[in-house]
C-alpha cells in the first residue's frame, strides 16, 4: 500500500494547494494532509483550515498540526524540529511526500519517502497564500467559495422599527466598497401576509432561511465584510410576538445566529420614529428594542450600542472594526 503526505499552512487554501492535493490523490492508495497551525501568519483558525481539506477532500485523512513548530528555514537545527515533529502525529510508513517547496528533499529523506514535486515553479497555478493574504477579494478566484466565504466577516444591524438599520446598513456597504444584505423579512411580509398582517409559523421559518440563503450568495461576493440588515435573531422575536413562541426550526436558526456574526450592532431608538403606513407605533418600537437587547444578553452576544447621526454611527462601526482587526 501506498501513503502519501501533504503539509502546508493552506492560509488560505487555495487552487495551487488543491492541484497538489489532488495529485496525490491520484498517485497514492491513502493520502494524509497535515494541517499546520500559522497564528503568526493568519487570523483564520486552524479548525476552520482544517475543515476546508475535510470538506473537499473527505477521502484525505487530515490532521490539525496543534503544536506544530514555527520556525522555518535552512538552518539543520530547524529542518530536525520539523521533521521530528512530522514523524511524531503523522502515520508510519509514508512512501510518497508531496510537495511544491524546496523541504520536499528534506522532509522525504527523514520519512524515508519518494521526494514528490508538483508544479514547483508554479507555471500552472501561479499563485501564493501570501498574495491572497495581501488582497483576497482581487485574488478570489484562486479560491474555492467555501473557503472565500470564510474570509469574509459578517456583519449585522440589529434594532427595532424605524431605527436606521437599513439606512445605515447600505452605507456602510458602499463605505467598504462591498456588498449589503437588505432586510428580507419586508419583502416577504408583504408578498404572504395575512389579513392581519401576519406570518404563520412555517412562513417564519421559510423567512429565516432565504435571508441566509441571500447572505451566503452575497458573501462571496463581498470584499473584507458583507453589512447584513437583522437576522434569525429578530425572526424569532416576531414569532413571539405574533404567536406567543417560535417553531423548533426557526428556534434552531436563532441558535446559530447567536455564533454566526462576527460584529453586531445595534441601531439605537435616539432618532424621530417614521411612520411608514406598516410599522406598530412608537411604544411598540421602544418595548421591542427593550425585548432585542434583553434577548441579546440572554443568549451571550456581544454588541456596540449604536446612536446619533448617520455619519455618527458609521464612525463607531469603523473604530469598532478598525480596533477587531488590529
Amino acid at each position: 500500500m501506498t501513503r502519501g503526505l501533504v503539509l502546508g499552512k493552506f492560509a488560505p487554501l487555495h487552487r495551487g494547494h488543491q492541484h497538489l492535493i489532488e495529485t496525490a490523490l491520484a498517485a497514492v492508495d491513502e493520502l494524509v494532509v497535515l494541517v499546520y497551525d500559522a497564528p503568526d501568519v493568519t487570523d483564520t483558525p486552524l479548525a476552520t483550515r482544517a475543515g476546508w481539506v475535510r470538506a473537499l477532500y473527505p477521502t484525505a485523512t487530515v490532521i490539525a498540526g496543534h503544536g506544530s513548530p514555527t520556525a522555518a528555514g535552512h538552518d539543520p537545527a530547524i529542518m530536525a524540529l520539523q521533521e521530528r515533529y512530522i514523524a511524531s502525529v503523522v502515520p508510519q510508513p509514508i512512501t510518497h511526500f508531496f510537495s511544491s517547496e524546496w523541504y520536499g528533499a528534506h522532509v522525504a529523506a527523514s520519512l524515508g519517502a519518494l521526494d514528490v514535486r508538483v508544479d514547483e515553479a508554479r507555471a500552472a497555478l501561479p499563485i501564493s497564500a501570501t498574495q491572497i493574504r495581501a488582497e483576497p477579494f482581487a485574488h478570489r478566484h484562486w479560491l474555492h467559495p467555501l473557503v472565500y466565504r470564510d474570509l469574509v466577516e459578517l456583519v449585522v444591524l440589529l434594532g427595532a422599527e424605524s431605527t436606521g438599520k437599513s439606512t445605515l446598513t447600505e452605507a456602510l456597504a458602499q463605505r467598504w466598497r462591498t456588498q449589503w444584505m437588505p432586510e428580507f423579512g419586508r419583502e416577504f411580509w408583504e408578498a404572504h401576509h395575512d389579513a392581519d398582517g401576519r406570518l404563520t409559523p412555517e412562513q417564519l421559518v421559510a423567512l429565516a432561511r432565504e435571508h441566509l440563503d441571500r447572505e451566503e450568495a452575497l458573501r462571496v461576493e463581498s470584499d473584507r465584510y458583507l453589512f447584513v440588515d437583522t437576522n434569525a435573531l429578530t425572526t424569532a422575536m416576531f414569532a413571539r410576538f405574533y404567536h406567543g413562541a417560535e417553531h423548533p426550526d426557526l428556534a434552531e436558526l436563532a441558535r446559530a445566529a447567536e455564533r454566526r456574526y462576527h460584529h453586531t450592532f445595534v441601531c439605537d431608538i435616539d432618532i424621530p420614529y417614521v411612520e411608514d403606513g406598516t410599522r406598530s407605533g412608537e411604544a411598540h418600537r421602544v418595548r421591542f428594542q427593550q425585548q432585542i437587547i434583553d434577548d441579546l444578553a440572554e443568549r451571550g452576544v456581544a454588541y456596540t450600542l449604536l446612536r446619533g447621526t448617520l455619519d455618527e454611527r458609521m464612525a463607531q462601526v469603523a473604530d469598532h472594526l478598525r480596533r477587531a482587526s488590529a
